[in-house]
């Protein structure tokens, strides 16, 4: 299967709208259309539900999905890791969890990078434990990742928290409600980010305290597609509340005791030039 194929693919997904992604991608929505159908024929299934509206992943193509981002992710790895082989000295490479670039502006970024043009700074993405693994390995300078991590080999701090909150769609029994509590999910159809992202595991642990196993129907590595589950009611959805999201039909309720989603900046104590981690630290902090 051509990996371009699985871009287009991934695309459409995320679009939700044949026409949509073709303007996107540059390709007309007929060549695009006979692309999501030659991979439909390859896999032997049904990727999307047609509809006049638009298309709605099947639970093959959710799945797929996932399957797809995270084989180019590890296709990106591999060329990042052979360029890693020739790369001089004067280089911060960072790593970015899944989901910390909804809170870490790309303009500190990009300034940092503008302003210390003597220091060559790349970064990717990946799941929070990959980043981790890759900083304890020495293969990542520095990470912003979503869990605490005890380690002789790196240094946390805290540089980012956001709200938890409560996705609900209109008409649910919590529509008009102001705040809610984590015992009154106990009986509620859920729609969680997946094993991929720490909040998974956070919320997990938080109804086990409270005595109950949470009913998830659905789980998803991407932030749109959790939106779009709950407003298909296929449940409630506990999510961070990035403050630029647009709900669009959907209410964000908080907790009436405040949890909150927090994004570590972590580095390695043997980086070279310490002073360029604290710089870097600052600019997402200030």
């Amino acid at each position: 299967m051509d990996t371009k194929n699985l871009y287009f693919f991934q695309v459409v997904f995320e679009e939700g709208n044949i026409r949509t992604a073709a303007q996107k991608l540059y390709i007309s929505p007929q060549g695009l259309g006979k692309i999501i159908k030659g991979i439909e024929q390859e896999l032997d299934c049904q990727l999307f539900t047609r509809t006049k509206s638009g298309i709605i992943p099947t639970e093959s193509g959710i799945f797929f999905y996932e399957k797809s981002r995270k084989l180019l992710q590890e296709l990106q790895e591999i060329k990042r890791q052979i360029y890693k082989m020739n790369r001089g000295s004067d280089e911060l490479q960072v790593g970015f969890a899944s989901g910390s670039l909804k809170v870490i502006a790309f303009e500190e970024l990009f300034r940092f990078i503008n302003d210390h043009t003597h220091f060559r700074v790349s970064w990717s993405e990946c799941e929070n434990d990959k980043v981790l693994v890759q900083l304890e390995n020495g293969t990542l300078d520095f990470g912003f990742v979503t869990s605490n991590r005890s380690s002789p080999n790196l240094e946390q701090i805290v540089v980012a928290k956001v709200p938890i909150v409560l996705l609900v769609y209109e008409g649910h029994p919590f529509w008009n409600l102001e705040k809610v509590s984590m015992d009154m999910l106990e009986k509620q159809d859920m729609v969680m980010m997946n094993e991929q992202f720490h909040i998974y595991y956070d919320f997990i642990q938080m109804c086990h305290i409270k005595g109950f196993e949470p009913h998830i129907r659905a789980k998803t590595m991407d932030g749109d597609t959790l939106y779009r589950l709950c407003k298909q009611k296929m449940g409630v959805a506990v999510c961070p509340d990035f403050s630029r999201t647009n709900y669009d039909g959907l209410k964000a309720i908080p907790f009436e005791k405040p949890y909150f989603w927090n994004i570590y900046g972590t580095w390695r104590k043997d980086y070279p030039n310490l002073e360029v981690i604290k710089m870097f630290i600052e600019f997402f902090r200030a």
